[in-house]
């Protein structure tokens, strides 16, 4: 199970890697995701299957519930796409959320096992900082994303900043 695990979840990084840096809405972009979604969708039954590790249930498979969630949420968005406007901006968020969720979990997982001099000084360095720089990343490009899809519009400005559709119709 841990090697199914491992094996999925290196795929899934590296398709997610590639789909999160392909142009959005291309066949590449549509093939790669789907590889990344069948990446993803195998883990959670291998993650909580192991349970080895920690004598029970742990934190990481409560994690792998809410990123399976989270990617769930994607894929229905992009199928859905409703609202007509709103729904790109709403899988590109989750889409990348995911992403982040499952990089957090690799990485918590990997160096969880570094003798560090304390737990919090683990958890500090190996989850804080990616996740704050990950939220980083996710809010850049979606700022990205939305000024090279409607460069018209202000991105500091305006009370629905994921929906452009409606604030094209209240006056500026």
């Amino acid at each position: 199970m841990i090697l199914i695990n491992v094996l999925r979840g290196s795929a899934a990084m590296l398709a997610g890697l590639v789909v999160m840096s392909l142009a959005k809405g291309t066949a590449r972009h549509r093939v790669l995701g789907r590889v990344y979604v069948a990446a993803m969708a195998v883990m959670p039954s291998s993650s909580l299957a192991i349970q080895e590790f920690w004598d029970g249930p742990s934190v990481f498979h409560v994690v792998t519930v809410a990123t399976t969630i989270v990617l769930l949420a994607a894929v229905v968005a992009a199928r859905l796409r409703r609202p007509q406007d709103g729904w790109r901006i709403r899988h590109l968020r989750l889409a990348q959320l995911s992403y982040l969720m499952l990089v957090l979990t690799f990485v918590a997982q990997f160096f969880d096992r570094l003798p560090l001099p304390s737990a919090a000084l683990n958890a500090i360095v190996f989850l804080q900082v990616p996740m704050i720089l990950g939220f980083a990343l996710i809010v850049r490009s979606e700022r990205r994303y939305m000024k090279r899809r409607w460069p018209e519009r202000r991105l500091d400005s305006g009370p629905l900043r994921g929906n452009p559709a409606e604030a094209a119709d209240r006056p500026a």
